[in-house]
């Protein structure tokens, strides 16, 4: 975490435009950056984790509250005698991308196009990605090999 705070620091010091970018996250308070239009907000999560636990936390309480009124009560029993009466017992599967893989796309589509002021294309940050996932870090102690346990366990 120190690290990225301190990466994040030298980029709006190299990019004082960007100062009133940095935002802090509602939950963890991780500084990030985001879009000028959500500037002076203070109910912000950051896309590290912590927007997506919200979005399902608040998703699973309206649910919640939905399947304990009566209308949703009998809308579930409806459904459960549906579900009783179908012979086919197979589950349906989806195969749709990580989630948070995509959130980290677009939040990194985001802040690049913040700090070099121009529109950047998804398979553009992919890209970067591949390029800077492959390199290796000179910096690693000899007595910890590339690929082991990850340095902590918070977001970055």
């Amino acid at each position: 975490m120190v690290e990225y705070e301190s990466h994040l620091a030298a980029i709006v010091r190299d990019h004082p435009h960007l100062g009133h970018c940095v935002v802090r996250c509602h939950s963890c308070d991780a500084s990030f950056l985001t879009h000028p239009c959500n500037q002076g907000r203070a109910d912000i999560r950051c896309p590290f984790g912590c927007r997506e636990y919200h979005r399902r936390r608040e998703s699973a309480r309206r649910s919640l509250d939905y399947y304990r009124s009566a209308e949703g009560r009998e809308k579930k029993r409806v459904a459960n005698a549906r579900r009783s009466q179908k012979q086919d017992g197979s589950p349906i599967v989806e195969d749709s991308p990580p989630v948070a893989d995509a959130a980290i796309i677009s939040y990194l589509r985001m802040a690049i196009g913040l700090i070099e002021r121009r529109f950047v294309d998804d398979t553009e940050v992919i890209e970067l990605l591949g390029h800077v996932l492959r390199q290796h870090r000179l910096d690693l102690p000899s007595n910890i090999k590339q690929g082991g346990p990850p340095r902590c366990s918070g977001p970055p």
